[in-house]
């Protein structure tokens, strides 16, 4: 027992020290929103943080993400970054970043490599976040991956990820293999999503022949995709993020233009069924989206700069209810998607350990 004089004194230490401690993030709960949010109005970058929402709205947590040297930012004005996939792995997702110092001025798309190095950070179900980005530093055309052009989502299947950025002679859709450090370019293409469905790499493009895109497979050089959602009577022309459902034969898209669409397969041909508008808004605009399709009838979510929108898709198109907004008047909200729900895990006997399989995520974005 501590003496009657010291005692207090002591106890006071301790809560003191227990209350000035980092708060640990906590792991991501299955079933909630995982939301890219950026501070500050300059195009020259923010710091970035991550938010685990409910389904209703409310913030569980927060996580910071390293904005100094070694770390990543995003422009809070470039409408076009900060969108996330689901690494073919179920348990974590990409993020393209800007890694400071920077130097030089203007916008960070704009700047090279030298003075804006990209990169990437890994964000995990488990509730961390990268300590410091890695650099796509390797030379592609002449010069580095995305020098001078935007670097847009990421997403990784094994130890090879691929990026979609603004094209140019270094950009476009571009391939890092983690395990050889070698880059390279697949396609010169003004992409701005990147998902691996089925084992197959796709991507949606608002230049050209707007829609979807893929590849046959997991592009580890030079290819070209194949159109797979374009030209249908009523689609948008400026699409970002899109889900699809396990059949294959539904597909939401979000447009900046138009806000979240929904199309069908019968086989043979897409079909554009309708929009999903949203309340208050006198134009409707949609950039990061996550579908729930294990819930009785698909419920869909998605962010405009300033807040997050969602929708009951009961077989008919619906007006989106805002569920958050933006905190602050300096700030914006980007990439969105639903924390993946394990499978039942299959026990494996392996020697004297024991390990789980099979990752299901209610967003279909496994390869």
């Amino acid at each position: 027992m501590l003496p009657p004089s010291t005692a207090p004194i002591r106890l006071l230490a301790v809560a003191l020290t227990i209350w000035s401690m980092p708060v640990l993030a906590g792991p991501l709960t299955p079933g909630n929103l995982i939301l890219v949010e950026v501070a500050g109005t300059a195009t020259s970058g923010g710091p970035i943080t991550i938010r685990e929402l409910t389904t209703s709205g409310s913030t569980v947590q927060s996580l910071a993400v390293n904005s100094g040297s070694g770390g990543g930012q995003i422009s809070a004005t470039a409408i076009s970054e900060g969108q996330i996939s689901l690494n073919a792995s179920g348990d974590s997702w990409t993020l393209g970043v800007y890694m400071p110092p920077f130097s030089g001025t203007g916008s960070l798309a704009a700047r090279t490599s030298a003075q804006a190095a990209r990169g990437f950070m890994t964000i995990s179900t488990s509730g961390s976040v990268s300590a410091t980005a890695t650099p796509l530093a390797l030379a592609i055309g002449g010069s580095t991956a995305y020098s001078g052009n935007n670097i847009r989502n990421g997403v990784r299947s094994g130890n090879d990820l691929w990026f979609a950025g603004s094209d140019g002679t270094n950009a476009g859709i571009v391939t890092y293999s983690g395990s050889t450090t070698l880059a390279a370019r697949v396609q010169n293409v003004n992409a701005r999503v990147v998902q691996v469905i089925d084992g197959s790499l796709h991507y949606s493009i608002g230049s050209g022949t707007s829609g979807l895109y893929r590849y046959a497979g997991l592009p580890g050089g030079t290819a070209s995709a194949t159109a797979w959602l374009t030209g249908v009577a009523g689609q948008g022309s400026n699409p970002y993020d899109f889900a699809v459902a396990a059949s294959g034969s539904t597909v939401y898209v979000a447009d900046a233009s138009i806000g979240v669409q929904k199309f069908t397969f019968n086989g043979s041909a897409w079909t554009h069924a309708y929009n999903f508008t949203a309340s208050g808004v006198t134009t409707n605009a949609a950039f990061g989206l996550a579908v729930d399709f294990a819930a009785p009838a698909p419920r869909l979510f998605w962010t405009t700069p300033t807040q997050v929108f969602t929708a009951i898709d009961s077989g008919s198109a619906a007006v989106g209810t805002s569920i958050a907004s933006i905190p602050s008047a300096s700030g914006a909200f980007r990439g969105l998607d639903i924390v993946p729900v394990p499978e039942p895990s299959t026990l494996v006997l392996a020697g004297l350990g024991m390990a789980t399989a099979g990752i299901a995520a209610r967003r279909r974005r496994l390869g």
